[in-house]
């Protein structure tokens, strides 16, 4: 959940950095919300040092700093975009406490790979090649056979 121009947004993209002022944000520079708020880093403490666990909370070394908000959806079509990866919600669609987990040092990546689809276009094109040059052979032969050349 990021803190967005007119209130929250969701996001699942996980690319945070501290800004000068020490707040977590996103790579647009929004803060991102944890349970109480914008999450503030305290001074001295450096991204390096953090780490996320799986639920969310946020530690350097021992002390906890805080906990991301994650939230769910019963329902994402109730989801507008509101950019490349922000979205927003009504606020009683909004379902507190997730089963979600979150992977520090991980981004979620495509569920398309470009190699692939690049080889079926191939493949496709091809295939339209093999189908237009049959066609095209039985249309002389049929023209042939009834004298049209």
């Amino acid at each position: 959940t990021v803190q967005g121009p007119s209130g929250p947004l969701y996001t699942r993209s996980g690319a945070f950095h501290l800004d000068p002022q020490g707040v977590l944000v996103n790579v647009d520079g929004m803060p991102i919300l944890g349970t109480g708020g914008p999450i503030q880093i305290p001074a001295g403490i450096t991204e390096g040092q953090l780490e996320i666990t799986r639920d969310g909370n946020i530690y350097a070394g021992d002390q906890q700093i805080g906990q991301l908000a994650l939230v769910q959806f019963a329902d994402n079509s109730v989801l507008t975009a509101e950019g490349a990866s922000l979205f927003s919600a009504p606020p009683d669609a909004v379902t507190t406490g997730s089963a979600a987990e979150v992977l520090q040092g991980r981004l979620e990546m495509s569920n398309t790979s470009s190699v692939n689809e690049l080889i079926n276009i191939i493949a496709i094109s091809r295939h339209r090649d093999a189908a237009q040059k049959a066609i095209t052979t039985i249309s002389d032969s049929v023209q042939k056979r009834i004298g049209l050349r």
